[in-house]
Protein backbone atom coordinates (compact mmCIF):
# COMPACT_ATOMS: atom_id res chain seq x y z
CA UNK A 1 0.00 0.00 0.00
CA UNK A 2 1.14 3.43 -1.10
CA UNK A 3 -0.19 7.03 0.05
CA UNK A 4 0.32 10.00 -2.60
CA UNK A 5 -1.22 13.71 -1.54
CA UNK A 6 -3.03 15.13 -4.08
CA UNK A 7 -0.03 17.79 -4.59
CA UNK A 8 2.65 15.00 -5.51
CA UNK A 9 0.39 13.62 -7.42
CA UNK A 10 -0.47 16.50 -9.74
CA UNK A 11 3.13 17.41 -9.85
CA UNK A 12 3.61 13.45 -11.27
CA UNK A 13 0.97 13.90 -13.54
CA UNK A 14 1.32 17.36 -14.77
CA UNK A 15 -2.03 18.36 -13.58
CA UNK A 16 -3.12 22.26 -14.23
CA UNK A 17 -6.52 22.39 -12.84
CA UNK A 18 -6.67 23.59 -9.06
CA UNK A 19 -10.05 22.17 -8.36
CA UNK A 20 -10.78 19.92 -5.66
CA UNK A 21 -13.81 17.98 -6.88
CA UNK A 22 -12.69 18.04 -10.15
CA UNK A 23 -9.19 16.23 -9.78
CA UNK A 24 -11.14 14.04 -7.20
CA UNK A 25 -13.23 12.86 -10.28
CA UNK A 26 -10.40 12.59 -12.14
CA UNK A 27 -8.61 10.13 -9.63
CA UNK A 28 -11.65 8.12 -9.58
CA UNK A 29 -11.66 7.67 -13.18
CA UNK A 30 -8.20 7.02 -13.15
CA UNK A 31 -7.95 4.25 -10.69
CA UNK A 32 -11.93 2.49 -11.60
CA UNK A 33 -10.05 1.61 -15.03
CA UNK A 34 -6.62 0.95 -12.93
CA UNK A 35 -8.18 -1.76 -11.08
CA UNK A 36 -9.98 -3.28 -14.28
CA UNK A 37 -6.11 -3.45 -16.05
CA UNK A 38 -4.96 -6.79 -16.04
CA UNK A 39 -1.50 -9.07 -16.70
CA UNK A 40 -0.97 -12.49 -17.82
CA UNK A 41 2.14 -14.34 -17.95
CA UNK A 42 2.84 -16.95 -19.89
CA UNK A 43 6.15 -19.23 -20.35
CA UNK A 44 4.75 -22.32 -22.23
CA UNK A 45 3.25 -24.11 -19.50
CA UNK A 46 1.66 -22.36 -16.96
CA UNK A 47 -0.74 -19.42 -17.42
CA UNK A 48 -1.15 -17.03 -14.99
CA UNK A 49 -3.07 -13.83 -15.07
CA UNK A 50 -4.07 -11.26 -12.33
CA UNK A 51 -5.53 -7.77 -11.74
CA UNK A 52 -2.58 -5.10 -11.47
CA UNK A 53 -4.41 -3.16 -8.67
CA UNK A 54 -6.50 -4.60 -6.27
CA UNK A 55 -7.58 -1.49 -3.83
CA UNK A 56 -7.48 2.22 -3.79
CA UNK A 57 -8.94 4.96 -1.38
CA UNK A 58 -9.44 8.67 -1.93
CA UNK A 59 -9.51 10.75 1.17
CA UNK A 60 -10.92 14.08 0.26
CA UNK A 61 -10.79 15.74 3.84
CA UNK A 62 -6.85 15.00 3.70
CA UNK A 63 -6.58 15.19 0.36
CA UNK A 64 -4.47 11.90 0.14
CA UNK A 65 -4.99 8.77 -1.97
CA UNK A 66 -4.19 5.40 -1.06
CA UNK A 67 -3.58 2.56 -3.38
CA UNK A 68 -2.39 -0.97 -3.54
CA UNK A 69 -0.54 -3.07 -5.40
CA UNK A 70 -1.26 -6.75 -6.24
CA UNK A 71 1.52 -8.74 -4.27
CA UNK A 72 2.21 -10.87 -8.09
CA UNK A 73 2.78 -7.65 -9.66
CA UNK A 74 5.41 -6.55 -7.09
CA UNK A 75 8.21 -8.29 -9.02
CA UNK A 76 7.42 -6.59 -12.76
CA UNK A 77 8.17 -2.85 -10.40
CA UNK A 78 11.17 -4.68 -8.56
CA UNK A 79 12.84 -6.73 -10.52
CA UNK A 80 15.46 -5.05 -13.14
CA UNK A 81 17.43 -7.78 -14.06
CA UNK A 82 14.08 -9.85 -16.01
CA UNK A 83 13.11 -7.25 -17.96
CA UNK A 84 10.03 -6.47 -16.03
CA UNK A 85 8.83 -2.62 -15.13
CA UNK A 86 11.74 0.30 -14.22
CA UNK A 87 9.95 3.46 -12.36
CA UNK A 88 10.85 5.20 -15.60
CA UNK A 89 8.69 2.14 -17.59
CA UNK A 90 5.56 2.98 -15.21
CA UNK A 91 5.86 6.58 -15.94
CA UNK A 92 5.43 5.86 -19.56
CA UNK A 93 2.47 3.15 -18.95
CA UNK A 94 0.51 5.83 -17.02
CA UNK A 95 0.53 8.48 -19.82
CA UNK A 96 -1.04 5.90 -22.22
CA UNK A 97 -4.42 6.43 -22.27
CA UNK A 98 -5.88 3.37 -24.46
CA UNK A 99 -5.75 0.01 -22.46
CA UNK A 100 -5.56 -1.91 -25.36
CA UNK A 101 -2.33 0.05 -25.83
CA UNK A 102 -1.50 -0.11 -22.09
CA UNK A 103 -1.68 -4.26 -22.45
CA UNK A 104 0.32 -4.16 -25.33
CA UNK A 105 2.99 -1.82 -23.89
CA UNK A 106 3.94 -4.33 -21.29
CA UNK A 107 3.96 -7.13 -23.61
CA UNK A 108 6.44 -5.68 -25.98
CA UNK A 109 8.29 -4.38 -22.59
CA UNK A 110 8.81 -8.59 -22.24
CA UNK A 111 11.22 -8.55 -25.26
CA UNK A 112 12.91 -5.42 -25.43
CA UNK A 113 16.10 -6.67 -25.47
CA UNK A 114 15.63 -8.19 -28.47
CA UNK A 115 13.57 -5.89 -30.10
CA UNK A 116 10.94 -8.53 -31.78
CA UNK A 117 8.01 -10.13 -30.66
CA UNK A 118 6.21 -12.38 -32.72
CA UNK A 119 3.18 -14.07 -31.94
CA UNK A 120 0.35 -16.64 -33.36
CA UNK A 121 -2.40 -14.40 -34.46
CA UNK A 122 -4.79 -16.48 -32.08
CA UNK A 123 -2.81 -15.97 -28.95
CA UNK A 124 -2.36 -12.26 -29.89
CA UNK A 125 -6.64 -12.51 -29.43
CA UNK A 126 -6.14 -14.09 -26.03
CA UNK A 127 -3.48 -12.90 -24.40
CA UNK A 128 -5.02 -9.09 -25.41
CA UNK A 129 -8.61 -10.10 -24.33
CA UNK A 130 -10.03 -9.18 -27.89
CA UNK A 131 -13.53 -9.96 -27.89
CA UNK A 132 -14.46 -12.94 -30.67
CA UNK A 133 -16.30 -10.69 -32.28
CA UNK A 134 -13.58 -8.79 -33.90
CA UNK A 135 -12.74 -9.28 -37.02
CA UNK A 136 -9.60 -8.13 -38.47
CA UNK A 137 -10.46 -4.96 -39.43
CA UNK A 138 -11.43 -4.08 -36.26
CA UNK A 139 -8.11 -5.60 -35.25
CA UNK A 140 -6.48 -3.37 -37.27
CA UNK A 141 -8.92 0.35 -36.52
CA UNK A 142 -9.27 -0.34 -32.62
CA UNK A 143 -6.24 -1.88 -31.54
CA UNK A 144 -2.81 -2.34 -33.79
CA UNK A 145 -3.09 1.08 -35.87
CA UNK A 146 -3.86 3.19 -32.51
CA UNK A 147 -0.96 0.63 -30.85
CA UNK A 148 2.12 1.91 -33.58
CA UNK A 149 0.70 5.91 -33.41
CA UNK A 150 0.04 5.39 -28.50
CA UNK A 151 3.79 3.19 -28.55
CA UNK A 152 5.87 4.72 -30.92
CA UNK A 153 7.49 7.41 -28.47
CA UNK A 154 8.77 4.34 -26.44
CA UNK A 155 9.59 1.93 -29.22
CA UNK A 156 12.34 3.66 -31.52
CA UNK A 157 11.61 2.18 -34.65
CA UNK A 158 8.33 0.21 -34.03
CA UNK A 159 6.80 -1.58 -37.08
CA UNK A 160 4.15 -3.72 -37.07
CA UNK A 161 4.04 -6.37 -39.64
CA UNK A 162 1.08 -9.42 -40.19
CA UNK A 163 2.10 -12.81 -41.54
CA UNK A 164 0.54 -15.36 -43.13
CA UNK A 165 1.01 -19.17 -41.92
CA UNK A 166 4.66 -19.55 -43.52
CA UNK A 167 5.47 -16.59 -41.93
CA UNK A 168 6.02 -14.06 -45.23
CA UNK A 169 3.90 -10.97 -45.74
CA UNK A 170 0.33 -11.50 -45.64
CA UNK A 171 -1.64 -10.68 -49.00
CA UNK A 172 -4.60 -11.43 -51.00
CA UNK A 173 -5.03 -15.83 -50.52
CA UNK A 174 -2.58 -15.97 -47.77
CA UNK A 175 -4.64 -14.80 -44.30
CA UNK A 176 -2.89 -13.54 -41.40
CA UNK A 177 -1.64 -15.90 -39.14
CA UNK A 178 1.36 -14.12 -37.21
CA UNK A 179 1.75 -10.65 -35.97
CA UNK A 180 5.13 -9.38 -35.64
CA UNK A 181 6.26 -5.99 -33.54
CA UNK A 182 9.89 -5.07 -34.31
CA UNK A 183 11.93 -1.97 -32.76
CA UNK A 184 15.20 -1.05 -31.67
CA UNK A 185 16.65 -3.68 -28.53
CA UNK A 186 16.55 -1.08 -25.36
CA UNK A 187 18.94 -1.09 -22.77
CA UNK A 188 17.94 0.66 -19.62
CA UNK A 189 20.98 2.11 -18.24
CA UNK A 190 21.21 3.55 -21.59
CA UNK A 191 17.59 5.22 -21.63
CA UNK A 192 18.61 6.57 -17.89
CA UNK A 193 21.11 8.19 -19.37
CA UNK A 194 19.68 9.84 -22.10
CA UNK A 195 17.37 10.83 -20.04
CA UNK A 196 20.12 12.71 -17.91
CA UNK A 197 21.75 14.04 -20.77
CA UNK A 198 18.56 15.67 -21.94
CA UNK A 199 18.24 17.38 -18.96
CA UNK A 200 22.03 19.09 -18.45
CA UNK A 201 22.12 20.13 -21.97
CA UNK A 202 18.33 22.15 -21.10
CA UNK A 203 19.87 23.97 -18.33
CA UNK A 204 21.29 27.51 -18.67
CA UNK A 205 24.38 28.24 -20.14
CA UNK A 206 26.90 30.31 -17.95
CA UNK A 207 25.72 33.96 -17.70
CA UNK A 208 29.33 35.60 -18.72
CA UNK A 209 29.04 33.70 -22.30
CA UNK A 210 26.37 36.41 -23.16
CA UNK A 211 29.01 38.83 -23.09
CA UNK A 212 31.66 37.50 -24.90
CA UNK A 213 31.03 38.38 -28.34
CA UNK A 214 29.36 42.10 -27.29
CA UNK A 215 30.49 45.08 -29.51
CA UNK A 216 33.06 47.24 -27.51
CA UNK A 217 32.51 50.65 -28.29
CA UNK A 218 35.10 53.40 -29.30
CA UNK A 219 34.23 55.28 -26.35
CA UNK A 220 34.74 52.62 -23.87
CA UNK A 221 38.26 51.99 -25.91
CA UNK A 222 39.57 55.46 -25.12
CA UNK A 223 38.25 55.26 -22.04
CA UNK A 224 40.35 51.97 -21.15
CA UNK A 225 43.08 53.73 -22.65
CA UNK A 226 42.90 56.48 -20.51
CA UNK A 227 42.76 54.48 -17.25
CA UNK A 228 45.40 52.08 -18.75
CA UNK A 229 47.87 55.71 -18.88
CA UNK A 230 46.70 57.09 -15.45
CA UNK A 231 48.02 53.48 -13.91
CA UNK A 232 51.73 53.77 -15.66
Amino acid sequence: MVVYDFNKIRELAKYDSTSVERFVNDLKSTYSKLLATNYTLDDGDVIESFTLFNHYKIISSEQTVEIQVNPNFKHILNDLNLGNFTRFELQEYTSINSTYSKALYMRLKQWKIIGKWEVNLDEFKRVMAIPDSYRKSNIDQKILNPALKDLSPYFDKLKIKKLDMNKRASGRGRPVKYIQFTFTPQDDKKEWLKSKRKKINKRPQPIYDKFVFEEISDEQIEKTEELLKSLK
